[in-house]
């Protein structure tokens, strides 16, 4: 019988992310890992990026609810300065956003114009980046599910002999509903050298 490892960490009262940190020391291994096999990593140059961003500590239970208000409160501030979106809405994360902790995530929109910053909006540019990313579909964004995406990009970078340089992130493609449970959501994309 095979478990998953958020199923897994449910029954066991542990969390995935106390599980995935027993697998890397060795003293908790899974019998088999099949969560790398479905996500094709691929690599991109992206240039660099003026964003106006949010930034803010949330919970797993706040996350959905941040990121929309967010996007939304950005897409009014560059409209209300005369700018406009250049891409897709993404998130950066900060630090672990898990069951276990609470975690700084900022949420940034790529645009044109000249817009300043707001109260809790700021202005900044996005490094240009080397990344490893791939992209998941609205069922696949499930938490705790969407680790394996990530699991697979960073064990991507790691077996290729690269380090990661800066937070990952997450692309939204799409708002929740908009596409099908099959199509493109969001693309995590992690930046490596």
């Amino acid at each position: 019988m095979r478990i998953r490892i958020g199923d897994f960490a449910r029954m066991s009262q542990m969390s995935v992310k106390t599980l995935r940190y027993y697998d890397r020391m060795g003293l908790l291994k899974p019998v088999e890992i099949d969560r790398f096999m479905t996500y094709t990593v691929n690599t991109k140059h992206v240039p660099e990026q003026p964003v106006i961003s949010i930034r803010q500590t949330v919970s797993i239970q706040e996350l959905v609810g941040y990121i929309d208000r967010s996007i939304r409160a950005l897409q009014a501030h560059a409209r209300a300065q005369g700018g406009e979106a250049a891409g897709a809405p993404l998130g950066i994360y900060h630090g672990e956003v898990n069951e276990d902790s609470n975690g700084p995530v900022e949420i940034c929109l790529p645009v044109k114009g000249h817009i300043k910053p707001g109260k809790d909006i700021q202005v900044r540019s996005l490094a240009p980046a080397q990344v490893a990313h791939t992209t998941i579909t609205e069922r696949q964004a499930e938490f705790p599910a969407i680790l394996q995406a990530y699991d697979a990009i960073y064990e991507w970078i790691k077996q290729n002999g690269h380090k990661t340089t800066e937070p990952p992130r997450e692309i939204y493609l799409s708002a929740p509903g908009e596409a099908g449970p099959d199509e493109p959501f969001i693309e995590i994309a992690w930046p490596f050298r």
